[in-house]
C-alpha cells in the first residue's frame, strides 16, 4: 500500500480540496461587507490565481509521481499485480499494437465527446424542466454516470485485493479534475473573458470537506474491510439525499 511505503494517498486529495476551499471562504467571508459587484471582482481574481496554483500543484504531483519518484508506484503496483488471482489468465492474453491502442483512444474520445452533449442537454432539461436540484445533479448523478467504467474497474481490482490500484484510479481522477480540469476552466474563461470561478456555495463545500474527511480515516489504517465499503455507500448516498432537497437557489 502507499502508505506502507511512506506515501499518504490522501495528501493532494485532500490539499486540492484545501485548495478549493480558499475562494468559497473568502467570499463567505466577506459577504455583505462589501458591494456585491467588488467582492465578485475580488473573488474572481482570488479563483483565477488559485486556478493557476492548482495547476502548478498538479504539474508537481506528476513530475513525483512519473519522473523523480516513480519507484515507490512501480514497486506497490507490480505488487498488487502478482496479488491478481486472473494474472495467469492476463499474460496469456494478445496484447494490443500502438496503432490499435492510438485507434481506441481516437474513437473513446469520439464517443465521451458526443455522450458529452447528449448528457449537458439532459441536464439543462432535469433541471430547468423537470425541476430537480442542481446540487444532486451535479454531487451525485453526474458523477456517477461520467465515472461508470472507472467504477466497475476499480471494484474489480478490489475485488482482487488490488487496493493500492484501485486506490490510484479513484484518487488519481478526482485529483485531475480538482487540480487541473476545474481550475483549466477557469484560466480559460479568463482568456475569452469569461467570468469562471471557484467560488461554490456552502453547501458544496461543506460535503466536500466532510467526503474528504472522511475517505482519508477510512485510509488511515491502512486496511479494507466491507464494513468500510458499506459506511462509505451510505455516506454517499446521504450526500444524494440533502442533495436532492437542495434547492435551486443559484449562487451563495
Amino acid at each position: 500500500m502507499f502508505l506502507d511505503m511512506g506515501f499518504n494517498t490522501t495528501d493532494p486529495y485532500r490539499h486540492r480540496a484545501f485548495g478549493l476551499a480558499v475562494p468559497t471562504a473568502f467570499g463567505l467571508s466577506l459577504s455583505g461587507k462589501l458591494e456585491e459587484a467588488d467582492l465578485q471582482s475580488r473573488t474572481l481574481t482570488i479563483s483565477r490565481g488559485m486556478a493557476i496554483l492548482l495547476v502548478v500543484s498538479y504539474l508537481a504531483f506528476i513530475l513525483f509521481q512519473l519522473r523523480t519518484h516513480q519507484g515507490i508506484y512501480d514497486a506497490i503496483f507490480v505488487e498488487d499485480e502478482y496479488r491478481d488471482e486472473n494474472r495467469p489468465v492476463a499474460l496469456r492474453m494478445r496484447r494490443l499494437t500502438a496503432t490499435e491502442v492510438a485507434v481506441a483512444l481516437v474513437i473513446s474520445i469520439g464517443l465521451i465527446i458526443l455522450i458529452s452533449f447528449i448528457l449537458d442537454d439532459q441536464i439543462s432539461y432535469l433541471v430547468l424542466e423537470r425541476h430537480v436540484s442542481e446540487a444532486f445533479v451535479g454531487l451525485f448523478l453526474v458523477p456517477i454516470v461520467e465515472k461508470t467504467a472507472e467504477h466497475l474497474g476499480t471494484i474489480s481490482e478490489a475485488n482482487n485485493n488490488q487496493m493500492s490500484i484501485a486506490l490510484s484510479h479513484v484518487l488519481g481522477g478526482t485529483i485531475q479534475t480538482a487540480l487541473l480540469s476545474g481550475p483549466l476552466i477557469v484560466l480559460v474563461g479568463w482568456g475569452i473573458d469569461k467570468p469562471m470561478g471557484l467560488d461554490f456555495n456552502l453547501f458544496d463545500m461543506v460535503v466536500l470537506m466532510l467526503a474528504v474527511l472522511a475517505v482519508g480515516n477510512f485510509l488511515r489504517d491502512q486496511t479494507s474491510t466491507y464494513l468500510q465499503g458499506v459506511l462509505s455507500i451510505i455516506l454517499y448516498v446521504a450526500i444524494g439525499v440533502a442533495a436532492l432537497y437542495y434547492p435551486n437557489l443559484g449562487r451563495g
